[in-house]
């Protein structure tokens, strides 16, 4: 029998703003009550602030039961940190994570998605969810009922019974307990990390805010008066598209992708003009900085903004909260960057101006230097991962000689574009390369690849940039056959270990059918199995072919694979168990790693030679062959 457990809390701060560490150490959160199960979910009782303690439960936890939770980590900082240290309950050591599981899985992580993916019999209260939201303000205390208290623990003892639900039906998975046994050592360090936290510059954050705050009333200003009193601020959305109709630009909404497609066509001055500002003040990557503030603890630093295995179907990390893991490129140098601090000090906006072209960019540009420690970093980035993985994978022989001679393979690739040789290609073509490298490796086609050329800022007119993707695709494939044949094999092999339920190997890549399922196993080299599940297959119109359910934009869809797809989520897994491979020994090496952002890893006080030297030369069995190269260099302010 399993124990699950859930609390419901209380506090003055907003959880998704500070995160769970600062929201469980402070002194305006509680608990308002605990549902609990000792067998399973069959019988939950519910625990209310002011009852007697839960001695039950009390029993189990002395008696060394492992206890069960989703997203466990809020759990065993709210039972550490209010009913251990506050209440003098017994502590609990012994923790697991149906969450981590249901990630394990390729699932959704919400209790409530995990559950309609599952097609459980029960179900997430719904209903439930914006009461309990009101009653975790403190400030909403006050219009507390006796029938909301009821309905509050409800709703807590209903989400137990879900998460009972959901470790029974993935408990039986054998390739899930495969994925928990593969990341044991990884949660432990992954928690090490969270609980170390990031340093932040408090008093930088603190002025980039101020600077913002004076140039959006600024410009929320010019709106007005440039649209005679109509619009009061970039952000009425509503009244903004009504007055820019008006202008003779109809226009449904004000997304990114319309206000950037409308500048590149409007003639009106001050319709542009409004599209600028809409454009500058709503840029959310600037709502970080203040995220930022929120999480910053007494010791200057935010935690648990990293969540392992957050990308499901890879098993790559998520961001949390400020999303370190989406971060704007820095395009000064250092001198530039300290003169940059201290404008935003003097709320000086004539030299953010000279330095990024406005305040807003340049906030956003500052972003990644907030990330600062007076005992140094050491920034450590497995260089062209992805693709070094994907050439490894499919033989790709040439591709490997150049990484085994310390050659730049994306001035090789815009060689064979431009037609020139690698001593004449420029930056500019240089960066075409990459884009191609990195693009067509996953059997980008020409119109998708056009699209990428756009978002990568590649200058041309629509017909340029079509003749380029044209040209770019053919010569990928054509410069690299090996990939090529590789996603007809990984398609093929798919398809033949789920309809003829045979187990199926393409180089260091495996199929295998669970018996008696509707699932798809793609095994790596590490032995961790990627899972997909309610898998499909039909005749599509190149013959037969895979389809199975996904996760797309937090919605539950049906989605294809083919060989492109195949070697995108085997690439990014196998980086990412290279990656953790490397978290685990710098780990044990007394290295204090802080964070990690896609194939970066980030060292606080750390040794640069070691952390280099770890990462590519003490590589796992698996990855022999794998030609790895890590460039690395230390700093103050986390720069790349």
């Amino acid at each position: 029998m399993s124990i699950h457990v859930d609390f419901e809390t209380r506090s003055a701060l907003n959880l998704k703003n500070t995160g769970i560490h600062r929201y469980a150490r402070h002194d305006s959160t509680s608990v308002l009550c605990l549902a609990f199960s000792l067998d399973s979910g069959e019988n939950v009782e519910v625990w209310r602030a002011g009852d007697p303690p839960p001695e039950k439960l009390f029993a189990a936890i002395s008696a060394g039961k492992t206890i069960n939770a989703h997203n466990s980590m809020f759990e065993e900082l709210i039972w550490q940190h209010i009913c251990v240290e506050r209440m003098g309950w017994p502590s609990c050591s012994t923790w697991r994570c149906t969450m981590r599981m249901c990630a394990y899985a390729g699932l959704p992580l919400s209790l409530e998605k995990a559950a309609e993916w599952l097609e459980l019999e029960v179900e997430k209260d719904r209903s439930g969810k914006a009461m309990m939201t009101k009653m975790a303000k403190a400030s909403n205390a006050k219009d507390d009922t006796e029938e909301k208290w009821q309905r509050l623990m409800e709703y807590c003892a209903m989400d137990v019974r879900v998460e009972a639900e959901i470790h029974k039906a993935l408990s039986k998975v054998n390739s899930i307990n495969r994925v928990e046994a593969f990341e044991e050592d990884m949660v432990v360090v992954d928690r090490a990390i969270n609980d170390r936290g990031v340093p932040i510059d408090r008093e930088t954050c603190q002025n980039i805010v101020r600077v913002l705050d004076v140039e959006k009333k600024r410009l929320n200003q010019e709106l007005r008066e440039l649209t005679d009193g109509q619009v009061k601020s970039g952000q009425q959305v509503a009244v903004l598209i009504d007055w820019l109709n008006t202008k003779n630009l109809p226009v449904a909404d004000c997304k990114k992708e319309t206000i950037k497609a409308s500048l590149a066509v409007v003639q009106d001055p001050d319709v542009r003009r409004a599209l600028e500002i809409r454009q500058a003040t709503s840029q959310g990557s600037t709502s970080k900085i203040k995220k930022m503030l929120e999480g910053i603890e007494s010791d200057g630093r935010t935690r648990g903004v990293f969540q392992h295995y957050g990308a499901s179907q890879t098993g790559r990390w998520a961001g949390r909260r400020i999303q370190l893991q989406n971060l704007p490129r820095l395009t000064t140098n250092d001198i530039m960057l300290d003169v940059a601090v201290q404008a935003f000090k003097n709320v000086d906006p004539t030299m953010l101006e000279i330095i990024f072209g406005d305040c807003i960019t340049g906030a956003k540009q500052m972003i990644r230097p907030l990330v600062k420690s007076d005992r140094g970093l050491v920034v450590a980035d497995y260089a062209q991962i992805e693709l070094r993985v994907a050439a490894w994978l499919a033989g790709e022989k040439r591709l490997l000689d150049i990484f085994a001679n310390d050659d730049d393979a994306y001035i090789g690739m815009a060689g064979k574009i431009f037609e020139k040789p690698p001593a004449e290609v420029n930056k500019s073509e240089r960066f075409v390369g990459k884009v191609v490298m990195l693009g067509c490796q996953y059997q980008m086609g020409a119109k998708r690849f056009k699209e990428t050329l756009e978002q990568f800022g590649v200058k041309g007119t629509d017909e340029e940039l079509q003749a380029l993707a044209d040209k770019s695709v053919p010569a990928f494939r054509e410069l690299h056959p090996n990939i090529k044949r590789l996603w007809s094999k990984l398609s093929d092999a798919a398809v033949q270990a789920f309809r003829d339920n045979k187990k199926m190997r393409v180089g260091r890549l495996t199929f295998l059918r669970p018996p008696g399922t509707d699932r798809l196993l793609m095994i790596l080299p590490s032995g961790r199995p990627l899972h997909y599940w309610f898998v499909k297959c039909e005749d599509g119109e190149y013959g037969p072919s895979l389809t199975h359910k996904a996760i797309r934009q937090n919605k539950i869809v049906r989605a294809g694979l083919y060989g492109g797809r195949w070697l995108e989520n085997a690439a990014q897994a196998v980086s990412r168990d290279l990656l953790k491979h490397a978290l685990v020994k710098l780990d044990g090496l007394g290295q204090e790693v802080i964070g990690h952002v896609h194939d970066e890893v980030l060292v606080e006080g750390g040794d640069r030679e070691l952390v280099e030297k770890t990462m590519t030369r003490d590589l796992p069995d698996w990855a022999a062959g794998l030609p790895v190269k890590v460039e690395a260099f230390n700093c103050e302010r986390y720069t790349k």
